[in-house]
């Protein structure tokens, strides 16, 4: 670099001006094995602009790349501390604010841009990137046999599984000297935004002992890349774009775009990486007056009532819901309609009169008259194929259409929460549930997927979807602004839409619709990854209706201990416990509601780090202060031996189940626990300290 040089850092950036070009050279210490002209932070590809590089179906040197030329940049601090960096870049067609969030006490830099269209005529965007940068440490393509990528898979059932590849297992390495056409990416396209993927990933690069983490934040479509250009390895972030997601959006002049938002940072460990997690994601969550507390949960689906609910079923557990220390109780799908297959009737949310001949009024009055709170589930986003009634009334524009045609799936269409009749017909209904049962509770659920959106007052499929999908979040934050009272929970079929778009404005997240409690510990083990503790909500069924086991001692505790380091949804039918077994879920209720007040700061603890569905034994934790609250499950053997790394382990002893015995010992660095049977557990509180690991 030569002439008029400029440099400045941002928290863990630092970035430099040469004329009128800016560049990131250095992210958390990493730095390009060599500067190129081309190594930009902000891609940008206009319609009908030249796409410059070899690039295959890569998204690197886009039309705007090589054009942008520095401006200004300037930090500010907000009043919560954080610290803004803005860079303001412009082409002829363009002009590009790129904006950098530091958090204290955090390597955390939250990132997104903001594109401006400044020519005399329109311009269609295709492709705008939220965070890019070639400072993968010195990560030149001969290294990719080094470094490796941790993908977080998740689906139906089986949530929060993690596998680990290097970039040369995974096809990016260099056979001419030039570039590479190959890439590493994912692309969610849809609304279900984590139906196959959590929007994060790992990468470790092993000689230098360092790893980087990302989070992007959509409720819909994204997409990551790590690709090569010029032989350097980088990182590209983003939501849609047009050969994924169907995604372009055009802008009149002076018309702006801003992009979703991501997170980066890094850390020396695993654990390192998930404490930082888990504090950032504590700045995105909006706090909820009406969860504080964290009340425990029964919600009658799950091994109960399944969609089936009727008022003579709720009379008969909510006493027992009440008796075992639940707060809320919580009716969910099969409320309404008359339908014996309500599904493609649905939209109304009106209440059922053969399953309620005395009214749902009187159901929750019961409930309220108990002590809880009262919810009901809802999926607010879709109306029945069959309810033509309230499709004719909506008007074709108000549903996701495409080729002149509604989007029909799973026998329902898709609300589009853009159009003022969709926001009026929802607010009719929360408002009349508020207003006409004094409901606490809402389970929004959602169980369709739309695809790559809708072609209604769209520029494209996906700028139909992404903005929908913005109006929904928005939608839900102005109901939670009118009824500060009322607790919002987030199913997507479990957790299909596990993303922080849509986790910030939601007190709770369901982590699974998993049926089987064996099978729970391979998702709890590895949840605090996809979600923060005070928001995990994980089913405990004692009762099993499916898989034709006998409520026992250890199927009792386990089914407990399955949400301790989370949020309890206790259900199935507790009146045919017997008194011994019964006393062991209300122990069980009354211990993790005494974890409450730590769970909002506590930090993730993974000894036996991540775990999946052919482990043999699963441990996971909570560190607050000097308390480690361990839950260890034994799912096949009797001896299991857990390390602990990073501690010292003072004292220890079985919080829960207190009357279960169990032998265990502590050793250095590890504890030694010897299980009666398989598909067990236990749950400890151990006195530590931190210990530095040796060399």
């Amino acid at each position: 670099m030569s002439g008029n040089v400029k440099e400045f850092s941002f928290s863990g950036l630092r970035f430099v001006i040469e004329e009128d070009k800016i560049r990131m050279v250095s992210a958390f210490g990493s730095e390009p094995h060599r500067v190129n002209d081309v190594y930009t932070f902000a891609e940008v590809q206009v319609a009908g602009q030249d796409h410059p590089a070899h690039h295959g179906a890569k998204y690197f040197y886009t039309s705007e790349c090589g054009r942008l030329r520095y401006v200004s940049h300037h930090t500010v601090r907000t009043e919560t501390g954080e610290d803004v960096l803005t860079i303001v870049q412009k082409s002829e067609l363009t002009q590009v604010a790129s904006t950098f969030v530091s958090y204290p006490g955090t390597s955390v830099i939250r990132a997104y841009n903001t594109v401006r269209n400044i020519a005399d005529r329109s311009i269609t965007l295709e492709y705008v990137d939220s965070f890019f940068s070639y400072c993968l440490g010195e990560s030149s393509v001969p290294r990719s046999q080094e470094l490796y990528l941790y993908e977080f898979t998740n689906s139906w059932h089986c949530e929060c599984q993690i596998s680990r590849q290097s970039f040369f297992e995974r096809g990016l390495f260099n056979g001419n000297g030039n570039h590479s056409l190959k890439k590493i990416f994912f692309a969610n396209t849809g609304n279900w935004s984590t139906k196959e993927r959590l929007p994060q990933a790992i990468i470790e690069d092993v000689a230098s002992g360092q790893f980087l983490m990302f989070e992007i934040e959509s409720a819909c479509s994204w997409y990551y890349e790590i690709g090569e250009n010029a032989g350097q390895l980088y990182l590209n972030l983003s939501g849609p774009n047009l050969n994924n997601s169907h995604w372009s959006k055009t802008l009149a002049p002076g018309e702006s775009f801003e992009t979703v938002k991501c997170a980066v940072w890094c850390g020396r460990s695993l654990g390192e990486l998930a404490e930082q997690l888990t504090v950032y994601r504590r700045r995105l969550v909006e706090p909820s007056a009406a969860d504080a507390g964290l009340p425990t949960i029964f919600n009658e689906y799950m091994h109960c009532a399944w969609n089936n609910p009727t008022e003579e079923h709720t009379a008969q557990l909510a006493v027992y819901a009440k008796e075992a220390g639940a707060d809320v109780y919580v009716i969910d799908c099969g409320w309404h309609n008359e339908e014996e297959d309500c599904w493609r009737y649905i939209g109304d949310w009106r209440e059922s009169k053969r399953r309620y001949p005395s009214g749902l009024k009187k159901t929750i009055d019961l409930i309220h008259g108990l002590g809880m709170k009262a919810g009901l589930w809802l999926e607010i986003e879709c109306v029945g194929m069959n309810n033509t009634a309230l499709i004719e009334k909506l008007g074709k524009d108000s549903f996701f259409c495409r080729a002149g045609e509604p989007v029909i799936d799973a026998g329902r269409l898709i609300l589009d929460f853009r159009n003022p009749k969709v926001i009026a017909h929802a607010d009719e209904v929360v408002d009349r549930l508020v207003r006409d049962y004094a409901i606490d509770y809402i389970k929004f659920d959602y169980n369709q997927e739309t695809g790559p959106g809708t072609e209604v007052n769209s520029d494209s499929l996906g700028d139909g979807l992404l903005e929908s999908s913005r109006a929904l979040i928005a939608w839900k934050r102005r109901v939670r602004a009118r009824h500060p009272g009322l607790i919002l929970e987030n199913c997507a079929s479990g957790g299909q839409r596990m993303d922080y778009e849509t986790l910030s404005v939601h007190a709770l997240e369901s982590t699974s619709d998993q049926t089987d409690y064996r099978r729970y510990p391979f998702i709890t083990g590895n949840m605090f990854w996809g979600v923060l503790p005070e928001q995990s909500a994980v089913w405990s069924y004692p009762v099993d209706t499916l898989f034709g086991y006998e409520a026992t001692e250890e199927s009792v505790a386990a089914n407990m201990i399955n949400t301790f380091l989370g949020r309890m949804h206790l259900s199935s039918s507790l009146d045919k416990l017997s008194p011994h077994l019964f006393a062991l879920v209300k122990e069980g209720v009354a211990y993790q509601k005494s974890l409450s007040s730590m769970k909002t700061q506590a930090l993730p603890y993974f000894p036996l780090g991540f775990t999946d569905f052919t482990k043999k034994s699963v441990a996971c934790g909570l560190l607050h202060e000097n308390k480690l609250y361990l839950a260890v499950w034994n799912i096949e053997g009797k001896e299991v031996e857990i390390p602990l790394p990073g501690l010292r382990a003072l004292r220890a002893k079985v919080a829960y189940p207190a009357s279960l015995p169990c032998s265990f010992r502590l050793e250095e660095g590890s504890m030694h626990i010897v299980f009666r049977e398989d598909h067990s557990a236990r749950f400890f509180e151990l006195e530590v300290e931190r210990r530095k690991e040796k060399e």
